[in-house]
């Protein structure tokens, strides 16, 4: 048997490992021989179970996979990184495979998993509380949010509060995830993609709820990830996963260090009461010279 599973929320995805992993599944990285020897001969301790980590499902041909469709002596559950459906998985799923996606939840799915969580804990969420919640972790708005930011809230919440959560005690116990137009400033600027980062610059700044220092802490953040990876050996992938983030973008460590240099003074020239906006043009400029 085989399930390709793929899904843009990290946290939902992960969760169907450990659960894989419970029932008895053991990870591989692609078709390792063993794998490829089970497909066609039954072991005495029941049905195999793989978890198949890859790149993409395309890295493989189709004879290699077509034996453990209809494989009563394996099981594989894999999982690409790159979720995009090509020709293989194509296939695949003409030949009857399955294909779970564990995306984001809708709004009504997110709410009443919210509902389900505390009140495994005993506790009632108010409606007002919950909507400024979702809004702070911004679920459907930022790419880095998943729903493990909202469980980790979420448990601030319950340690914190003994009955009823109301929107006080979200204000005081949860942190503002930034939305996702500001790492997607941060990355433009990674790249050095000056014009584009300008122009999404100005449409950050014309919203009302505008904030440079919060900007540029995101900004000096992604440079503090791009540092730290830039000290580490390996793929890109090994480094996102040492360093607990989706993926970091290759940057060279002294620029690193220069750009968190220009972003420290660029906050104290606003903290003396310069133009916020006129310092953060000036920064991307600097950044992505």
């Amino acid at each position: 048997m085989i399930e390709v599973i793929t899904g843009e929320d990290r946290y939902r995805v992960l969760t169907q490992k450990r659960k894989l992993v419970r029932e008895g599944a053991e990870t591989v990285n692609g078709l390792t021989e063993e794998v490829r020897f089970s497909a066609g001969f039954a072991s005495l301790f029941g049905t195999r179970k793989y978890i198949v980590e890859c790149r993409t499902l395309e890295d493989f041909a189709l004879d290699e996979l077509l034996p453990f469709v209809q494989s009563d002596s394996s099981n594989l559950y894999i999982f690409p990184e790159d979720s995009k459906s090509g020709k293989c998985m194509m296939q695949l799923e003409k030949a009857g495979v399955p294909h779970t996606r564990l995306d984001k939840l809708t709004e009504k799915q997110l709410s009443e998993f919210v509902v389900r969580y505390v009140a495994k804990a005993h506790r009632r969420l108010q409606n007002a509380a919950y909507e400024l919640l979702v809004s702070r972790c911004a679920y459907f708005e930022s790419p880095e949010s998943d729903l493990g930011t909202v469980v980790n809230e979420l448990d601030k919440l319950i340690a914190a509060c003994s009955n009823d959560i109301c929107v006080e005690d979200v204000e005081k116990y949860t942190q503002v995830i930034p939305a996702a137009n500001i790492f997607d400033l941060s990355d433009l600027i990674l790249q050095k993609k000056r014009g584009e980062a300008l122009l999404l610059a100005n449409k950050l700044m014309q919203k009302r709820d505008f904030d440079a220092l919060r900007t540029m802490a995101v900004i000096e953040q992604c440079f503090r990830v791009g540092y730290k990876a830039s000290l580490l050996t390996g793929s890109m992938k090994t480094k996102a996963q040492a360093l607990g983030v989706r993926y970091v973008r290759q940057v060279d460590s002294d620029a690193a260090l220069n750009g968190l240099q220009l972003i420290g003074k660029a906050r104290e020239d606003i903290k003396a009461s310069n133009s916020a906006e006129a310092v953060l043009v000036r920064l991307i400029c600097q950044l992505t010279a």
